[in-house]
């Protein structure tokens, strides 16, 4: 498969300036030109590369900045491990490494990035009594993720030479549910997840409220 995401940002955070002040405006493209996947009895492999363009707004110590400036590579792998035959159990984990680029018009240099996360859940089938297929389903569990800087931040600093920040790190587990109607084909879902561990980082709470539909151009 392949992926292509352009986005919209207000009020992007960077380093210790929280002193933002920008409005919604075109920010940073995702793009995934390759993910592969593999489908097993008892195990789901994947793997992606995706690289991050700077095509939003940036300027070295702007307020106003919609993206970072910097060009990212990103390369994934993971794994869903399924405890039982009708695949109703299951854990699962994605490592992702970013290799960052320098700043625009800059010396500065973030230092790569080494993100884990998943979650272990369980899947529940809704049946109408009639139909031997669900109705919806329900797939529910806790969710965890972990994040490390692996190189550190490089900031050219005037007299000094070049500095080398402390290398950060966060984590936070939550919760999460998802409910799927085959019927209509809309999911809604809720996540929850709350921060620990921060060390150079914002540490909080992150909400998400997910609401989907999937259209078929299939004739029927």
């Amino acid at each position: 498969g392949a992926t292509v995401l352009l986005a919209f940002a207000a009020n992007t955070i960077q380093g210790n300036s929280t002193d933002v002040n920008n409005s919604l405006a075109f920010t940073d493209t995702y793009i995934q030109p390759l993910q592969l996947g593999w489908h097993n009895k008892r195990a789901d492999f994947v793997f992606s590369y995706q690289m991050y363009l700077p095509t939003g707004k940036f300027t070295a110590g702007a307020s106003d900045n919609s993206g970072l400036g910097m060009f990212m590579n990103e390369f994934s792998a993971g794994t869903t491990l399924f405890f039982n035959d009708k695949k109703t159990i299951h854990f699962s984990a994605l490592a992702s490494y970013e290799i960052n680029g320098k700043k625009k018009d800059t010396d500065i240099k973030t230092g790569d990035i080494l993100s884990v996360e998943g979650g272990v859940g369980k899947t529940f089938y809704v049946m109408d009594g009639t139909n031997p297929m669900p109705k919806s389903i329900i797939n529910a569990g806790l969710i965890y993720y972990l994040q490390y800087k692996m190189t550190n931040d490089k900031i050219p600093v005037p007299i000094i030479g070049t500095i080398e920040t402390t290398k950060d790190r966060v984590g936070g587990i939550g919760a999460e549910i998802n409910y799927f109607h085959l019927g209509c084909s809309t999911s809604a879902g809720i996540r929850w997840i709350g921060e620990v561990e921060a060390i150079n980082r914002f540490q909080g709470n992150t909400f998400f409220l997910t609401l989907a539909h999937v259209f078929s151009f299939k004739k029927k």
